[in-house]
């Protein structure tokens, strides 16, 4: 057994944008569609965070920004890189959203649901699921 030492990714920028756009790619065909891609104020925000999470939490952020862009461009804004890892100072004083993927899947369709008053087929198509898929998350979550 020996031991490889690796940099963290806040000291390997260079390493970011090359590895948020192979996600990026992994991520649309997991979700069955074509990659989305990065906006160049995406990019630009993916560049300056911190990353203390290292690789695994840029690849969350790609993929709930790819949830909440339903398909299109990620945006900084589908990032909110500025709310996964807040200032130790807000801790305290206002709730930190969360970064778990479950969460935000749910609180998307539910978010989807109630803009098409309740339309599963439009909800299906806005998100970029068949019906099938959707109805197999709204089971999961607990969504009528």
């Amino acid at each position: 057994m020996f031991e490889i030492k690796l940099p963290p990714l806040r000291a390997r920028t260079a390493d970011i944008l090359p590895l948020a756009e192979a996600f990026v790619h992994e991520i649309g065909q997991l979700f069955g569609r074509p990659p989305a891609g990065l906006t160049r104020d995406a990019k630009t925000a993916l560049v300056r965070h911190h990353w203390p999470g290292n690789v695994r939490e840029l690849r969350n952020a790609l993929e709930r920004a790819a949830i909440l862009c339903e398909g299109g461009l990620i945006t900084a804004e589908h990032l909110a890189l500025d709310t996964i890892a807040p200032a130790l100072s807000h801790v305290d004083s206002e709730p930190a959203r969360t970064t778990d993927l479950n969460v935000v899947e749910r609180d998307t369709i539910a978010q989807v649901l109630r803009e098409v008053g309740g339309n599963k087929s439009r909800a299906a198509k806005q998100l970029g699921l068949s019906r099938t898929q959707l109805y197999v998350r709204l089971r999961r979550f607990g969504l009528g």
